[in-house]
């Protein structure tokens, strides 16, 4: 959580607004993975990119967690912003979490959520259920969101 604490705190230098850091908010627990880089991970892992492949929202990174077991902690998250009083808030998150908030605030299914892409130069706000992005501190724009037939 330390990066998007930083991120946050970078964010709101200088104005007048607490940060409030949430544990829940921490990211999906990559277990053996962190760390890792992408050959590792084939190496020591072969079998687990079919499994997330197959299915990506329940499959369980070794010694980790998977975005399903994460999600409840994602909701509460969001139930505890909601009743903190209101207003517009900013979360900054990593990856994984923000595809499971992303798919709480805008009532996707765990496959549109799968399918949500998460850069790291961008900033995505949600508004009476419609998803905008700002990439690279652009001005914000539609995002369209995953359909399957």
């Amino acid at each position: 959580m330390g990066r998007a604490r930083r991120t946050a705190e970078f964010v709101l230098e200088e104005r007048a607004v607490p940060l409030t850091v949430l544990e829940t908010l921490a990211e999906v627990d990559a277990g053996e993975l962190a760390g890792l880089l992408k050959a590792e991970r084939v190496n020591r892992f072969p079998d687990l990119a079919a499994a997330r492949e197959r299915d990506k929202y329940r499959t369980v990174l070794p010694g980790g967690e998977s975005y399903e077991t994460a999600s409840p902690r994602a909701a509460r998250a969001l139930q505890t912003i909601s009743r903190s009083g209101g207003g517009n808030v900013l979360i900054v998150s990593h990856e994984m979490i923000g595809r499971l908030l992303r798919m709480h605030l805008l009532g996707l299914s765990p496959r549109q959520a799968m399918a949500l892409s998460h850069p790291q130069d961008v900033i995505y706000r949600v508004e009476s259920g419609t998803l905008t992005a700002s990439v690279s501190g652009s001005a914000f724009a539609p995002v369209p969101l995953p359909t399957f037939h």
